[in-house]
């Protein structure tokens, strides 16, 4: 394992996972580590093309629909130190199973295709990489072949499967009513609690079954505050970021809209020491709202408060703007989201000048000495035999 009792949960299916994913998840997160001691990392992603949960969708096509290329993007994208760690898949798909008309063999060579690919990009293989069914109550549909496909997977050693009956017990009423298609809150808890007893002790074979690790001093990074700019545009927005540094430091990526904005970055200045790192994104964004996140990358812990690697926002701001709620901690990559709103650009009015009328030119009357004139016109015939210009030898009074 990559840390010292670190586990991932992997959460996976359709709207019930969805919904789970909301708060339920977490729920077991925090079960976990309080009862094993261990450091529990959930992945879990819907709405963007790198999501493990897509509504709405039968797990049969998500070969040929991109549900499953999204799926294996989204673990591709992860820090080879979660990716190393030991993880469970909780598997809450069956909702198109059972309503369509797909046989046992069709759903298991669906599932161990998909398996592989999930092993592949962690690295790993079964042992290390166990899998949870957990079936999903619905009131309509008749085709129990996946329910079959789950119980033989579960009793296979070499693709090493369990099943859980977290849903026992639950109202599915979340549509308003009692057993409709979606749990309700109160299922939300009562799954979460389940869950969490039936993945206890798995994750303690996993974790027993680890090699031991030797422990690494705790490394202080530099507490040089960094200034960073990435990006185009005539937008800026502008993160003040610091961290807990363990083992190393903490890494992570920025998403505006669900778009990366530059690529990895590294923190450098350290929270406690009051510094922060400036990140300065440039873009152009278009005039109303949008959504900011931060995704701490390579989370460590290493059981107490001084060895855990952690992030922080300690401001941000849009245009020279500061943006109200971006203040947080951000301790792993489900946490971290902000957002900020483009004001529309007023356009000054146009300055129109009023161009100079320079006045029309005065005339003087005056009037002409024709007595000086003609004398003056007189002696230049003498001198020249020419008249020459009469305007030429005008005398003014």
């Amino acid at each position: 394992m990559s840390g010292d009792g670190e586990i991932n949960v992997l959460l996976r299916g359709q709207s019930n996972a969805q919904i789970f994913a909301g708060n339920g998840i977490y729920e077991v997160e925090q079960q976990l580590e309080a009862e094993l001691g261990v450091k529990v990392n959930i992945l879990a992603e819907f709405g963007t093309d790198t999501s493990t949960i897509h509504s709405g969708t039968a797990f049969l096509d998500w070969d040929t629909n991109g549900e499953q290329a999204s799926l294996i993007r989204y673990l591709d994208a992860k820090p080879a130190a979660v990716r190393d760690n030991p993880t469970i898949t909780v598997w809450m798909h069956n909702e198109y199973e059972q309503k369509g008309s797909a046989s046992e063999e069709q759903w298991l060579n669906e599932v161990r295709a998909d398996a592989a690919l999930v092993r592949d990009s962690l690295g790993q293989t079964a042992e290390t990489t166990p899998y949870m069914f957990v079936p999903v109550p619905y009131n309509y549909g008749q085709n129990w072949e996946w329910l079959k496909g789950m119980e033989e997977l579960s009793s296979d050693p070499a693709f090493n499967a369990t099943m859980s009956e977290a849903f026992t017990g639950t109202i599915m009423d979340g549509d308003g009513y009692a057993n409709s298609s979606h749990m309700g809150a109160g299922d939300v808890s009562l799954v979460a609690a389940a869950l969490a007893r039936d993945l206890s002790p798995v994750i303690s074979e996993l974790v027993a079954a680890a090699p031991p690790e030797v422990a690494l001093p705790v490394e202080v990074a530099p507490e040089v505050p960094l200034e960073l700019v990435t990006g185009m545009g005539n937008d800026a927005l502008v993160l003040y970021i610091s961290q807990d540094a363990y083992q190393g430091d903490a890494q992570y990526s920025v998403r505006v809209d669900g778009k990366a904005i530059g690529e990895t970055f590294t923190a450098n200045a350290l929270h406690k020491a009051g510094t922060f790192d400036i990140l300065t994104l440039y873009g152009d964004w278009n005039t109303g709202s949008h959504d900011v996140k931060v995704m701490l990358l390579n989370d460590a812990w290493g059981g107490t408060s001084d060895t855990d690697r952690n992030l922080y926002v300690e401001s941000a701001s849009f245009n020279g703007v500061a943006i109200t709620g971006a203040v947080q901690g951000i301790w792993d990559d489900t946490s971290g989201a902000f957002s900020f709103t483009a004001a529309a650009t007023v356009n000054p009015e146009p300055v129109i000048e009023t161009p100079t009328i320079n006045p029309e030119p005065v005339l003087v009357s005056r009037d002409i000495d024709w007595d000086a004139t003609s004398t003056a016109v007189m002696a230049h015939f003498n001198d020249t035999g020419s008249w020459g210009n009469i305007s030429d030898f005008y005398v003014w009074r």
